[in-house]
């Protein structure tokens, strides 16, 4: 058999000459005579997380012709004004994967596209977030919506080779979409405090496996995060700037990701409550500190405030989620006050008190133009909820889950095993790998599905939800890195493919030389391989600790102060000046 690696390596320095005639006539004869010689390379095609819907070579030529070269010179031209945002985002990767400036081209139907050029443009004719990608000569996206597109740079950038000054496409032609519609991270921003730095990298992060959802818990027991008026803005928590929260969106909507907002109404409002008790707690002697008072004019007025401070902030929010996680009526039934609301409103049981508060604070989101999400249905009554609330499952019994596909809500898997991540639970690899968004199991067998939930159809179940609870906000990425790949894999693709494992470590290696370019290691701890949720408390120092980073990319370096200055300034000189 012809080997045609050592064909090609011979023709490569005889390409001018008549041997490479001579060459090419014994292939073509042992071809005649049943010698199997292929018509493309036998480089196997890229491994991607999520896995795609189909992809094959676009190298068919006789001597295959290596990966498309991107660098000086390279441009990225833009068919579509919609998509410069999402454009401008694969030349921020470029640039700090390669240190390649990648031209961004005015956006034009006109300009002709070239060797080494990346197109984007959008496509009427595909679903909303199918993408084609293909590398010939110049590599082409296009997608239905801009975060279409947003997906097709997220394979690209998986697929390709980083060297300084250059990326290296193979030729490579890839038709995707995604099974589910609805794939979510959920960060409890207001229990623990996020940079805004750091939230953008777990958007980055996010994009990178095709994760279209971050929901920001931002009213939870802990704090009022949400920058609101209706608020006492003194207390001790941190409230974040309405312009970092308006940059994050915008940061997001480049990277075909959607900010959805959490404000904790119902359930866990503690914070909410102790912000001003005069209008949201229960008289005193049926303290309920955990819920907002259900049966309060002034409370219902104050929280369509905050939903609207919620809405204005996120204008690019499809969703406003409203909570309603580990409900407690305590105290309520001696209130006087919900009683004679109550008796008021027709209202017969606790259990409706709790429908007609979600109900119409469901409106309170529905009549700014948003859908409204809830964690979990509300206890069975008389009172209906509007048919565009949809749920994050989380402890739903069967009944419950069947009762919510059958009204044709949205229905989210949002199950606590595995897809919990908590300082002290966190889902093995293998239990991701196994997950369906079909399969539900919470970890306290007290709840309906902690023994486990299975549907047999697909029917109503639109995605899953993977939540963070209570990290801080830097051991967040660590503890994603080799869970989110998963949850991904399964929500894109269907079902685990075969190869996960290898596939998450080749990714990660590419997401992290563009999200973390350095390396750092650090030796001399007395248990350097404590994997632990909260994994900087735990350290444990010997004698001394020594340090050391690397660089991801080849050619590049690591500058490092120590008084907390920008590196920027050395560089230039010669290391270990």
């Amino acid at each position: 058999m012809v080997e045609l690696r050592t064909l090609r390596a011979i023709v490569a320095g005889l390409r001018d000459s008549h041997l490479v005639r001579i060459f090419v006539g014994v292939a073509t004869a042992a071809a005649i005579v049943g010698v199997a010689i292929p018509l493309r390379g036998t480089d196997p095609l890229p491994e991607l997380v999520p896995a795609p819907q189909a992809m094959e070579s676009a190298d068919r030529t006789f001597f295959p012709r290596g990966p498309v070269r991107l660098g000086a010179g390279s441009r990225i031209i833009v068919r579509d004004a919609g998509l410069r945002g999402v454009a401008s985002s694969l030349d921020e990767a470029f640039w700090s994967l390669t240190d390649v400036d990648v031209g961004l081209a005015t956006t034009t139907t006109r300009l002709e596209a070239r060797d080494g050029d990346v197109v984007v443009a959008l496509d009427p004719g595909l679903e909303r977030e199918e993408y084609r990608l293909e590398v010939t000569g110049a590599v082409e996206i296009r997608g239905g919506s801009p975060a279409a597109v947003s997906w097709g740079i997220a394979t690209l950038l998986q697929i390709s080779a980083y060297e300084s000054g250059a990326v290296l496409v193979p030729r490579v032609r890839v038709r995707d979409m995604p099974a589910y519609p609805f794939r979510a991270l959920v960060l409890d921003i207001a229990s623990r405090p996020y940079a805004l730095e750091q939230l953008q990298e777990l958007v980055e992060f996010a994009r990178f496996y095709k994760v279209n959802h971050v929901q920001l818990r931002l009213i939870n027991d802990d704090a009022v995060a949400l920058p609101t008026s209706s608020v006492d803005t003194g207390r001790p928590w941190r409230v974040y700037a309405r312009s970092d929260l308006r940059a994050l969106e915008t940061f997001a909507a480049e990277r075909g990701v959607t900010v959805i907002p959490e404000i904790e109404l119902l359930g866990a409002a503690r914070a909410l409550v102790s912000s001003r008790p005069g209008l949201f707690s229960l008289a005193e002697g049926h303290a309920n500190p955990r819920s907002v008072h259900l049966a309060r004019e002034s409370a219902y007025e104050a929280l369509d405030s905050i939903v609207g401070d919620a809405a204005q902030i996120f204008p690019r929010a499809p969703f406003i989620h409203i909570g309603g996680l580990d409900v407690s009526l305590r105290g309520f039934a001696a209130d006087a006050e919900t009683t004679e609301f109550m008796q008021a409103k027709g209202l017969e049981s606790l259990a409706e008190l709790q429908r007609y508060f979600t109900a119409r604070v469901a409106r309170m989101v529905s009549k700014r133009g948003r859908r409204p999400l809830i964690w979990d249905l509300p206890p069975k009554g008389a009172v209906p909820l509007p048919a565009d609330v949809g749920i994050l499952a989380r402890g739903s019994s069967a009944e419950d889950v069947a009762e919510a596909v059958s009204d044709r809500r949205l229905v989210v898997n949002a199950s606590p095993i595995p897809l919990d991540i908590t300082p002290d639970r966190r889902g093995r690899t293998t239990e991701l790998e196994a997950w369906s968004p079909l399969q539900w199991r919470h970890w306290s067998a007290e709840f309906p599905t902690g023994e486990a939930l299975e549907l047999s159809s697909q029917v109503g179940v639109v995605g899953g939800a993977m939540p963070v609870w209570g990290l801080e906000g830097f051991l967040v990425l660590p503890a994603l890195r080799r869970r989110l790949p998963r949850v991904a894999e399964s929500l894109w693709s269907g079902a685990a493919r075969d190869g996960l494992s290898t596939r998450v470590d080749e990714a990660d290696a590419t997401v992290m030389a563009r999200l973390r370019p350095a390396r750092v290691y650090a030796r001399g701890r007395t248990d350097p391989e404590y994997d632990g949720p909260e994994l900087n408390r735990a350290d444990r120092f010997a004698e001394g600790v020594v340090v050391e980073a690397e660089p991801r990319v080849s050619g590049d370096r690591v500058l490092v102060t120590l008084d907390g200055s920008d590196p920027a300034h050395l560089e230039g000189r010669r290391p270990g000046a």
